[in-house]
């Protein structure tokens, strides 16, 4: 049986638990849970985030992986498949916003196979939405489109599927150097060794952020892995304390917090006044919302941290209060 066949079943049998509840979002790749299951380094290689995503990694793997596989034995396609994939979570790892979010796919092991292609079967034509291109020149577009959306925000793992086609090359060159197998299964648990190094430096949760004031009172605690929400009643002040793992920029603060402070307001007062007189200031690494609500002044201070946001909502007052992490 073609391992390239094997390696569809199981994507599909992994996806269809998926759809009925039975394969559990856990399996999925997050760095802050790494520690705790280290088996989703391979699991979530088989998982997928959609029908569509599921489709198009399908045939891409049906393709590409049936063409290496007339190149090479099995064993290596293994080695570069499973490698490459690992490689791509790596490169997630390193260039996440966030340790904890997530990515599911075959797609960085498939971009493995393409890279492997470019340097196996440089000339094989394939049809790509480009048109037929040489195996070789497909992968440099696709290396180029993927390294320029690593700078832009959306929700496809482009870091992964460039790391993943880095280790499809370097191990298709091993291959063709014939270096001996047993070395180059040493060198493949490389990346678990740098995966495992890196653990060190992401942490399991985000961390929590008090408000310091001997008048407040702490009132409401609402906590977990991914968010600490500290609620304070103060002598004349409404406070809420949050560290998120949610990193939004400047100006999607400016849209979503104010809301956030309205609402406060409407629980507290029972009023459902608009804000006026919204500001942005800044005061060292500290962004501040400033603005008015029924003519009670409000701040927002903001810091962004290395690998979580630090929000600090204050009703009640002007002052700026810078934030450290």
């Amino acid at each position: 049986m073609k391992i390239t066949f094997l390696m569809i079943i199981i994507c599909t049998l992994v996806f269809i638990g998926q759809l009925i509840g039975l394969v559990p979002n856990s399996w999925s790749f997050s760095p802050a849970n790494l520690a705790d299951k280290p088996y989703i380094i391979i699991t979530s290689m088989f998982m997928h985030g959609s029908v569509t995503h599921f489709l198009l990694n399908m045939l891409g793997l049906f393709t590409f992986g049936l063409l290496l596989e007339e190149e090479i034995e099995k064993k290596w396609w293994l080695i570069i498949y499973f490698s490459s994939g690992i490689i791509a979570n790596i490169g997630f790892m390193l260039l996440t916003n966030s340790p904890f979010s997530s990515a599911v796919g075959a797609s960085g092991a498939i971009y493995g196979l393409i890279g492997a292609l470019a340097i196996k079967k440089p000339h094989q034509i394939i049809y790509t939405m480009y048109g037929p291109l040489p195996m070789i020149g497909a992968a440099i577009l696709w290396g180029i489109i993927e390294f320029i959306s690593i700078f832009q925000i959306d929700n496809i793992a482009h870091s992964a599927h460039l790391a993943g086609m880095l280790g499809g090359i370097l191990f298709i060159y091993l291959h063709k150097i014939n270096l001996n197998f047993f070395i180059t299964f040493l060198i493949a648990t490389i990346p678990l060794v740098i995966i495992f190094l890196l653990i060190s430096n992401f942490p399991r949760e985000v961390p929590e952020f008090s408000y310091h004031d001997e008048n407040c009172k702490l009132i409401n605690n609402d906590s977990n892995k991914l968010s600490k929400i500290l609620e304070y009643n103060c002598s004349n002040q409404k406070v809420l304390a949050i560290s998120s793992s949610h990193k939004f920029s400047l100006d999607e603060n400016v849209e979503i917090m104010p809301s956030l402070v309205k609402d406060i307001y409407k629980n507290y007062y029972n009023s459902n006044s608009n804000i006026s007189n919204l500001q942005v200031e800044n005061k060292g690494k500290t962004d501040f919302i400033k603005g008015e609500i029924e003519n009670i002044s409000f701040v927002i201070a903001l810091r962004d941290c290395k690998f979580y946001q630090i929000t600090l909502i204050i009703i009640n007052t002007t002052k700026l209060q810078e934030i450290n992490c």
